[in-house]
């Protein structure tokens, strides 16, 4: 594939630069309702994953939860969603690889991790897999509203660029 140069590579990053700067008011734009944030919950506490159903359902956004990695894998390459809600306890495999799973896929999903703890350096060891955001338990509703909202968003606005940059090529 060749990269596009002189006035054509310019056309491209207008494009983009036009997309990104979309971002400064995600916040403000209104979903529409046959665009809602769905999301996958995989290997979640039982607690975690209550939490996680009653914010979706006040919100009114779709929520699928899977118990194993596998079924939460196979699930998403047949039903991609654009958010996983990652546990990090898992009796078949470490989150870690976890997340590597689905950042790895071709239709990249939006990766929020689960944890007690939130530190630097965990937030840099999920960022450096392939991770983006880390929700603290014990789950707050407005927290994982804000996240998985967000996360949703910004999914959006980089699979635009995506498709504007790929269309251009």
């Amino acid at each position: 594939m060749q990269r596009p140069t002189g006035k054509s590579r310019h056309r491209v990053l207008d494009r983009v630069h036009d997309a990104v700067s979309g971002l400064r008011n995600v916040t403000r734009r209104p979903v529409a309702d046959d665009d809602r944030p769905r999301a996958l919950a995989v290997s979640c506490r039982h607690s975690e994953q209550e939490a996680l159903q009653e914010a979706f359902r006040a919100a009114g956004w779709e929520l699928a939860i899977a118990d194993s990695v596998t079924a939460a894998l196979a699930r998403q390459k047949k039903f991609p969603v654009p958010i996983i809600l990652c546990g990090r306890d898992f009796p078949e495999s470490d989150w870690q690889k976890t997340v590597l799973m689905f950042t790895g896929l071709q239709e990249r999903p939006w990766v929020i991790l689960l944890s007690s703890r939130c530190d630097q350096n965990l937030w840099e060891e999920l960022t450096a897999i392939g991770g983006s955001d880390i929700l603290r338990t014990p789950l707050n509703a407005g927290a994982v509203t804000r996240s998985v909202k967000s996360g949703w968003q910004l999914w959006r606005h980089l699979r635009h660029i995506h498709d504007v940059t790929k269309s251009e090529l």
